[in-house]
């Protein structure tokens, strides 16, 4: 990713088992483990940025 660009990860993606991301591109996607996303980006900022009301 350019360095421009921000990343936010909401630490509550690795409650779900699979986590499936677009590319953009018709018929290309990645799915994978929410607890390996949270992996793959710790160099990002994480926390809580969504408002989940139950």
């Amino acid at each position: 990713m350019p360095e421009d660009i921000k990343i936010l990860v909401d630490n509550r993606v690795k409650d779900y088992e699979t986590v499936v991301i677009g590319s953009g591109v018709l018929e290309f996607a990645l799915s994978l483990k929410g607890a390996d996303l949270l992996k793959l980006l710790a160099y990002t900022n994480q926390g809580e940025f969504t408002n989940i009301q139950s």
